[in-house]
């Protein structure tokens, strides 16, 4: 499909944008999901006003369990892949 064919599609079918910013969403949920999957160290300044906490907060975060979150997310974003791509096939039979 030529390019000035396609963004023709986007700029004219509403539907089309909707379904591409569907996938643009899954597709970040995704790459946060993947992110929790990174340990990291966490500062927490706000508790060294506690005075039972002399230096603040340092809480490590470990990522268990965090593969069933990776999988709904792949799935959510293929999902609304094959959305775009049924949508644009119709909007292409429709013209």
């Amino acid at each position: 499909m030529p390019a000035p064919q396609v963004a023709n599609l986007l700029a004219t079918h509403p539907e089309v944008q909707r379904r591409v910013g569907a996938y643009e969403v899954a597709r970040g949920e995704l790459l946060r999901a993947q992110a929790e999957l990174d340990p990291g160290i966490e500062l927490d300044p706000a508790v060294a006003l506690d005075p039972t906490h002399f230096f603040g907060a340092v809480t490590v975060r470990l990522p268990l369990g965090a593969g069933p979150g990776i999988r709904a997310a792949q799935a959510r974003m293929e999902a609304a892949h094959l959305a775009v791509r049924a949508e644009v096939l119709q909007a292409l039979e429709s013209a």
